[in-house]
């Protein structure tokens, strides 16, 4: 496909490679991490693919698409990146005081 060359080119090394095959066919995985695992699969396979065409495959977006190939690139991961802010705060009890 003609275009812009992509700025994230996914590639696995042979551990990494089982590993995310392993987690796009799991059945007790997060989903998250699946649907993850499969985009960079099929971005792995599939290098002439738009992130478009890789979102329509897995039925996400492909700004989803775009920003899990950067993440992977730039650190090796599916996980989540650390949101900003504190962290939710709950109460042993899990009552909520006053009511």
């Amino acid at each position: 496909m003609r275009g812009r060359k992509k700025t994230y080119t996914v590639t696995f090394s042979d551990t990494e490679d089982q590993t995310i095959r392993a987690t796009a066919a799991s059945l007790s995985q997060p989903y998250r991490d699946v649907q993850r695992a499969r985009a960079l699969v099929m971005c792995a396979d599939h290098p002439d693919w738009s992130d478009a065409q890789v979102a329509a495959q897995i039925g996400v977006s492909d700004r989803m698409v775009r920003a899990w190939r950067k993440r992977w690139c730039e650190t090796r991961s599916i996980q989540e990146a650390p949101r900003s802010g504190r962290p939710r705060v709950f109460s042993r009890c899990g009552v909520c005081p006053g009511h």
